[in-house]
C-alpha cells in the first residue's frame, strides 16, 4: 500500500499545512508520494526532506520583506499602508509592481534557495511532483521532481507558486507559468497517477475557496481530508498572528480527520463520556416535534453535513453558542470546559441598554435571547420557524448550562 500526502496551495495560509504536519508526525505516517501546488508544492519539498525543525524555522520567522521587495500585506489592513507620498514604501510597492507586472519576488526566490535542500529532494525515494498553469494556454502542467536535477528544483517551485497577479509570470525552458493553483489546487489526481492508494489531503480555503476536482476529495473513500473548520484569513498576510492562527488550526482539525479527537468548529478530548447529556439534549429536542427536530439540523449543518448522533447534535450546538461569542477556537478543549467557557461568557454578557430606534445586530440579539433564557427571562415571540427552533435551542442550552 502507497500512501500520498497532497498539500493545496494558498500562499501564507500555507501555515496550516505545517501544523497538520506536526500531528502527522506525531502519528508516525509516513509518505511513499507528494503533490502539492504552489505553497503546497513548497511546504511539500520540506516533506519529502524530513525536515520538520526548518520548515517550521521558516514559517516562524517569515514576514512579507521576506517575500516580496517593500512587501505589504495585503489583507484588512491593506489600505492603513496606502501611501502615496514620494519615497513612501507604498509608493515603491506600487512602482516595482508596475514596472514587473507584478511584485518583485526576488526575496522569495532567496528563501526557497536558503530553505530547500535540492539535493535531498531530488535523491530521495519519495515520488514527488509539483503542479503548474501554462500561460496563457492556462494548461495543467506536471512536473515531477523526483529524479531531476538540483538545479530544477527551484525553478519548478517557483513556476508552481507564481501567484498572478501578486506574482509576476514565471519563465521556464522558454514557456510562461503561473501559479499550479489557477488548474489544479489539490493534485490528488497526480498523486493516484503516481501509484498513491490511499491519500491524506490537506485542504485550504484559498482561490478558489475549494479546490478544482471536487469528486477526488469528497468521493473517494480512500482520501482522508484535512480541511479548515474555521476562516483561514488572507492569503498574502505574513503578520505572525495569522501564521501561528493557521498553524494551530491544521494541528487540530488533522487531530479530528486523523482520529485524535472529536469535534467540527471546535476540537474536543475524546476521554469524556457525554452520552447521557446529549442524549437528554436530544429527548428535549425531539420531545417539540419532528419538524423541529429536523430544522435543528440544518441549522446546526457544518461543512455541508448535518448532525447524525446525539453526540454530534449536542457538540454543534455547543459550537453555535461558542462561536457566537466569540470563544477561542484554538484549543483542545474538554466537554466539560467549553461548557463553563460559555457559561462565563454569558454571565459576562451585559444586557445593552434599548434606546429608541436603536438597531442591534443579528448577534448581539441572539446573545440578548440566550441571556433571557439563562436568566429564566420569557423569550420573545418567534418571527419565523428558524427564529423559534434557534430559539428552543438556546432555551435547551440555557436549561443544561444553568440547571439548578
Amino acid at each position: 500500500m502507497k500512501r500520498a500526502l497532497v498539500l493545496c496551495g494558498g500562499g501564507s495560509l500555507g501555515s496550516y499545512e505545517i501544523g497538520a504536519w506536526r500531528k502527522i508526525r506525531e502519528k508516525g505516517l509516513k509518505f511513499d508520494i507528494i503533490t502539492g501546488a504552489s505553497i503546497g508544492a513548497i511546504n511539500g519539498a520540506m516533506v519529502v526532506m524530513d525536515d520538520y525543525p526548518t520548515a517550521l524555522a521558516m514559517w516562524e520567522k517569515i514576514n512579507t520583506d521576506e517575500v516580496m521587495r517593500y512587501g505589504i500585506d495585503l489583507d484588512r489592513s491593506f489600505w492603513d499602508e496606502v501611501d502615496f507620498h514620494k519615497g513612501s514604501r507604498f509608493q515603491k510597492f506600487l512602482g516595482t509592481y508596475l514596472k514587473k507586472n507584478g511584485v518583485d519576488n526576488t526575496p522569495f526566490r532567496d528563501l526557497m534557495s536558503h530553505t530547500i535542500d535540492c539535493q535531498k529532494v531530488v535523491s530521495s525515494p519519495i515520488k514527488f511532483g509539483c503542479i503548474a498553469t501554462e500561460f496563457p494556454s492556462t494548461k495543467e502542467t506536471r512536473f515531477l521532481i523526483s529524479g531531476s536535477k538540483p538545479s530544477q528544483v527551484i525553478p519548478y517551485l517557483m513556476a508552481s507558486s507564481a501567484c498572478f497577479p501578486i506574482f509576476p509570470k514565471y519563465k521556464l525552458n522558454g514557456r510562461l507559468y503561473i501559479d499550479g493553483g489557477w488548474r489544479n489546487n489539490l493534485p490528488i489526481d497526480y498523486a493516484l497517477e503516481l501509484g498513491a492508494d490511499e491519500v491524506i489531503a490537506v485542504i485550504l480555503h484559498s482561490f478558489p475557496p475549494m479546490p478544482q476536482k471536487p469528486q477526488y476529495y469528497k468521493e473517494l473513500p480512500n482520501v482522508t481530508v484535512i480541511e479548515p473548520s474555521l476562516p483561514q484569513g488572507s492569503i498574502m498576510s505574513f503578520k505572525q498572528e495569522a501564521i501561528h492562527f493557521n498553524m494551530e488550526l491544521g494541528y487540530l482539525d488533522a487531530g479530528k480527520a486523523l482520529g485524535d479527537y472529536r469535534g467540527y468548529a471546535f476540537a474536543f478530548s475524546k476521554e469524556e463520556d457525554i452520552s447521557e447529556k446529549a442524549h437528554a439534549f436530544f429527548q428535549g429536542l425531539i420531545g417539540l416535534g419532528i419538524t423541529v427536530y429536523i430544522e435543528a439540523k440544518k441549522i446546526l449543518k457544518w461543512q455541508g453535513k448535518e448532525p447524525e448522533s446525539e453526540e454530534a447534535l449536542y457538540l454543534r450546538n455547543l459550537e453555535r453558542i461558542a462561536l457566537l461569542y466569540n470563544i477561542n477556537g484554538i484549543k483542545l478543549y474538554s466537554v466539560n470546559e467549553l461548557e463553563e467557557t460559555i457559561r462565563q461568557a454569558i454571565l459576562a454578557f451585559k444586557q445593552p441598554i434599548r434606546k429608541r430606534n436603536q438597531k442591534f445586530t443579528t448577534a448581539e440579539l441572539e446573545k440578548w435571547d440566550l441571556l433571557e433564557e439563562a436568566s429564566n427571562y420569557a423569550p420573545p415571540k418567534p418571527i419565523d420557524r428558524t427564529k423559534k427552533v434557534l430559539q428552543i435551542l438556546d432555551i435547551l442550552t440555557a436549561q443544561h448550562l444553568f440547571k439548578k
